[in-house]
């Protein structure tokens, strides 16, 4: 007699039921190549015309996606590939750009101002001049001019020997400027000290100074423009910025020497 069959018994390669569920082994749709003629025929023909990968000629193919959509897609690729090789952009950064929703120069521009800051924030002209030995030209406020050399440097405070009398500290908050003299016999003539007006004295709290902000300040260095500076004491430096820092930035003069200027003395800085 033949028995009826169980449970455990085997099943039909495909599915359960009439015919078969039409799901692959783990219940999801299984996905079929065209075999029709016309279709096979399309797809060969875009390979070979469009040069599409035979995968999406056959999507083209089969109208499951346009020719445009699938040509924008691959050119879209060849963009992002082609920005990470040249501008070495991370691939969703390159991706942004290829879609129109970051902008190249400004990617690039604040990359550079991000590897100019990481090489520069913590420089000083104090620290320079007092590891190399040279000596420097200070303009203080009370517009004092004091030429000598700075012995050591403190978080707010450095010791400075002047030419002429004996060594002082001096609080950073009273340097206006300065110009490192071993640049040449033009370095002096640099520095010039306003003589008119009022002297000031040190804007002790951070919110009370005049504020430029490093996107601004690198601006004026990467587009390489003419600026004036003004001080707090009314004088001015006129130049390029050839570098800047969190403290203090320098400005390459017209004969040639850099002054370099501290931020906590600015009043004002506009392009000439």
């Amino acid at each position: 007699m033949t028995g009826r069959p169980t449970d455990d018994g085997p099943r039909s390669k495909g599915g359960t039921g009439k015919g078969g569920s039409g799901k692959g082994p783990r219940g999801g749709r299984q996905r079929r190549t065209s075999t029709n003629p016309q279709v096979r025929a399309k797809a060969a023909r875009l390979e070979r015309e469009a040069g599409l990968p035979r995968t999406l000629a056959f999507q083209v193919a089969m109208g499951n996606v346009s020719l445009s959509e699938v040509l924008e897609r691959m050119a879209r690729r060849d963009r992002v590939e082609a920005l990470m090789r040249r501008h070495d952009l991370p691939k969703s950064l390159a991706t942004q750009v290829a879609l129109g929703q970051a902008d190249l120069d400004q990617v690039l521009v604040r990359r550079r101002r991000e590897e100019h800051l990481e090489e520069h924030r913590r420089r000083s002209l104090l620290t320079d001049v007092a590891e190399s030995g040279h000596d420097v030209l200070l303009g203080l406020l009370g517009r004092r001019r004091l030429e000598g050399t700075v012995l050591s440097v403190d978080k707010y405070e450095f010791g400075f020997q002047p030419r002429k009398g004996e060594a002082e500290s001096i609080h950073k908050l009273q340097v206006k400027f300065g110009v490192d003299l071993s640049q040449g016999s033009k370095a002096r003539n640099a520095l010039k000290i306003s003589k008119s007006g009022d002297a000031a004295e040190p804007v002790w709290k951070p919110q009370d100074r005049y504020g430029i902000s490093d996107k601004r300040l690198f601006g004026y260095l990467d587009d390489e423009l003419d600026i004036q500076v003004d001080t707090t004491e009314g004088d001015l430096v006129r130049g390029k910025v050839s570098w800047m820092g969190r403290w203090e930035f320098a400005v390459r003069t017209k004969k040639g020497p850099e002054v370099v200027v501290f931020r906590h003395a600015l009043a004002n800085v506009k392009v000439v």
